[in-house]
């Protein structure tokens, strides 16, 4: 009798949509992957609605796509991404721990009923409803409990699922990154003559600018980084504002700094093409909502300010207050954050021991690190029980 040839185990990665930040990670994860002989598939779909208007989602050569059928019910978006066929064979799914993704409740029956494992990969919880354990949520945390594994974005993500009465050692920790290393080798070539040049085309006329980056939606607190930076320009006469970013709130942006040419509107911009930007800037503003800006804070070298709140990202727990950033307290004022962001301005001693903290951070977080962590969990979750 002839022996039985063992086909590579295959795991299939489910995503709503591929985020630009994701591209370089699904790629190395992809060859580690091969290298344990271990077959990747990643399957995604496409956003609608204000996440659509981010504009921040890219192919994947490699990837199936398909097509998502997207329902509107009270209020919420509800996803269905037609994916069991594609899954049925599987080794694994992995699946984004999102309430809103219908699917991920029909992969868990089939698990139950004998079919391929399924794991999650999320935050624990949205820590934008933090205090509201809202159906959704509670949900959520139903379905968390019944996968075979969990991916977790950052230790801050795994207590919220140890805390669920999940297993520790089904967990594993992936400290979620985006490609900090490319970041950092663009910064490091990108030319003077082309900075300038940038400089000109903005017309920033001072090197006191500041930038704000990401998804311009309401959890960003907008309106208190406008009347925050109103009052720095009155400390700080020749302060300018960049915003990066696009989102359901721009047009409302737009109105609001018209007649306000020290506010330069640049666009969503990511990877890369946010080097120069930042470049010309000397601190990150983000008064709300902060996730994988964190870490283009850190690969940048440029500090981010924000505030102490709930709905952070779970990367939260990347800043050290005083160390790679300043975190001031939830209660803070506009002014507070004006008075701050005016201090720093004024004392560039202080400036690069906070710029010297991002780059001690950077090198802590990558998409090269996430990968190896994502990938070594993987193999352990398809090991025999």
């Amino acid at each position: 009798m002839g022996e039985t040839v063992r086909m590579a185990p295959t795991v299939v990665i489910v995503l709503k949509a591929v985020p630009h930040y994701r591209e370089r990670f699904l790629e190395l994860l992809r060859e580690r992957l091969q290298s344990e002989g271990v077959h990747l598939r990643v399957v995604y779909g496409q956003v609608e609605g204000g996440r659509a208007l981010r504009r921040d989602t890219v192919e994947v050569p490699w990837g199936i796509r398909i097509q998502n059928r997207v329902f509107q019910f009270l209020g919420s978006e509800l996803y269905w991404q037609p994916c069991l066929s594609l899954t049925r064979d599987q080794d694994m799914v992995i699946v984004m721990q999102e309430a809103k993704l219908l699917v991920n409740y029909v992969l868990l029956v089939r698990q139950w009923l004998g079919g391929p494992k399924v794991a999650f990969w999320g935050h624990g919880r949205s820590f934008q409803r933090e205090g509201r354990l809202m159906f959704s949520e509670k949900l959520k945390f139903w379905a968390s409990r019944r996968v075979h594994w969990w991916f977790a974005y950052t230790e801050r993500s795994a207590e919220v699922v140890r805390s669920l009465g999940y297993p520790r050692s089904r967990i594993t920790v992936v400290n979620n990154s985006g490609d900090t290393k490319e970041l950092v080798r663009a910064r490091e070539s990108y030319p003077q003559v082309d900075l300038e040049k940038l400089r000109t085309e903005l017309d920033l006329e001072a090197r006191t600018a500041c930038i704000m980056a990401g998804s311009l939606t309401p959890e960003r607190n907008i309106p208190f980084l406008l009347e925050s930076a109103l009052k720095i320009r009155e400390a700080v006469p020749d302060f300018e504002l960049l915003i990066l970013g696009s989102g359901p709130e721009e047009q409302k942006l737009r109105n609001s700094v018209s007649t306000t040419p020290w506010v330069k509107l640049v666009g969503a911009r990511f990877g890369s093409d946010m080097v120069p930007y930042f470049a010309l800037c000397k601190l990150l503003l983000i008064p709300g909502l902060v996730g994988l800006h964190a870490l283009d804070s850190f690969a940048l070298q440029v500090p981010l300010v924000t505030l102490n709140l709930p709905k952070h990202g779970p990367e939260i727990v990347y800043l050290e207050d005083g160390v790679n950033s300043r975190i001031l307290s939830g209660s803070a004022t506009p002014g507070d954050y004006a008075n701050e962001v005016v201090r720093l301005l004024r004392d560039e001693e202080q400036l690069q021991v906070l710029r010297e903290g991002c780059r001690r951070s950077a090198q802590a977080y990558s998409a090269e690190d996430m990968s190896a962590r994502f990938a070594e969990g993987i193999v352990r979750a398809l090991a025999p029980s």
